[in-house]
């Protein structure tokens, strides 16, 4: 039946008012009349036949993938048919790598980052393909670094030092994503740092004996890090002691007979900050071995009841048990001045001494000429 049809009695013109019908033939009788009773009718043949609509794809936004995420995206809000509903439609690609396609959905999954491509899809209804492209950014998943070594060590760092030695160490890392790192290291201990250009330094002293811990930290910048265990054990270096010092009396210096003598000196080690005991030996040329003691002080002092006559050569040395360092000093002890010997160098005695000389050397010189005279009176005699 074509029921879908209508006509304009004034125009004679035919519609379809109800919209498109399905393809086929319909019988259409047309039957056209005067007002008066009269009339006319004739039949054709209406062939409808069916016009394919192809499917319609819309705009589709660039799809944004993680790199090593899966993600799904559903193309069927951006495909339209006019003829055919989604579910006839079929759906297509030549290279699905990196893809797969079930209905309108598709799902990514990139095991490695891709730069940016494009899919060329196409859409079937059964009578027409329509091809479109699909653009695909790839997130790269940010890698995080690896400290491949510290140095020579590969999995941490445990080293022995002397006290007072530096050493460095390069760090090796490797990222695939980045080749600037920032470098931290955590530690109660302050004799290890990091440089900017990836060199781990540590400095020891004399105070840093014992074991020490440390964490090296490297960032990427993107929020890829790694650590690294660091166990730095300093060692006691047993130094020498340095050259001493005889502060008093100075070289050279004179005293008489049973006075005491003071000495005084400055003695110093390295380890005695570490509390290590020094023996201090004071030493004469000629008496020996004079006072023997032990110290951790660097000032010290011994006071001598006496020193025998002599030019004795003071000789003071210090010991750790280990090295050994020493200094020397002149000494003098005099005899003790007899009294007379007081008397004679006194002022009073030197006027005494000269007071004789003066009347020793005028009666010389009475006796002299006296003798003279006498002899010119016996030779006016004898004439």
């Amino acid at each position: 039946s074509a029921d879908f049809l209508s006509i304009d009695s004034l125009t004679g013109v035919m519609t379809d008012s109800n919209g498109p019908k399905s393809p086929g033939e319909y019988f259409v009788e047309v039957i056209v009349r005067d007002g008066n009773g009269g009339f006319d009718a004739n039949v054709f043949l209406l062939a409808i036949y069916f016009d394919n609509d192809p499917p319609v794809v819309s705009t589709i936004p660039t799809v944004e993938v993680p790199e090593e995420e899966i993600t799904i995206f559903d193309l069927a809000p951006f495909i339209h048919d006019e003829d055919s509903g989604q579910e006839e439609l079929a759906l297509s690609c030549a290279d699905t790598a990196g893809m797969s396609i079930d209905g309108f959905e598709l799902t990514f999954l990139y095991d490695a980052w891709v730069p940016d491509h494009t899919f060329v899809l196409s859409v079937s209804d059964g009578t027409s393909d329509v091809s479109f492209e699909l653009d695909v950014h790839v997130v790269p998943l940010n890698d995080p670094p690896i400290i491949v070594s510290v140095g020579p060590h590969t999995t941490s760092v445990s080293v022995e030092m002397d006290e007072g030695e530096t050493m460095a160490f390069p760090i090796t890392v490797e990222d695939e994503d980045n080749d600037s790192f920032d470098y931290t290291v955590e530690s109660e201990w302050d004799g290890i740092k990091t440089y900017p250009n990836g060199t781990l330094e540590v400095v020891t002293t004399a105070d840093d004996v014992g074991v020490h811990h440390a964490v090296l930290t490297i960032d990427d910048g993107a929020g890829g890090t790694d650590t690294f265990e660091i166990e730095i054990t300093v060692l006691d270096v047993n130094y020498a002691p340095g050259t001493p010092s005889i502060t008093f009396p100075e070289d050279g210096a004179v005293y008489t007979k049973g006075d005491p003598i003071e000495l005084t000196a400055s003695v110093f080690d390295p380890d005695m900050t570490q509390g290590q005991e020094l023996t201090v030996t004071w030493i004469s040329d000629i008496s020996g071995e004079l006072h023997v003691s032990q110290t951790t002080l660097e000032d010290i002092g011994l006071i001598l009841e006496q020193l025998p006559v002599g030019t004795h050569r003071i000789t003071l040395k210090v010991s750790d048990g280990e090295f050994e360092s020493s200094t020397s000093i002149g000494l003098t002890v005099k005899k003790v001045p007899k009294e007379t010997d007081s008397f004679v160098t006194s002022p009073a005695g030197i006027a005494l001494i000269i007071t004789i000389i003066i009347v020793i050397a005028v009666a010389g010189l009475y006796l002299t000429m006296r003798n003279r005279t006498e002899g010119r009176r016996d030779g006016d005699g004898t004439g």
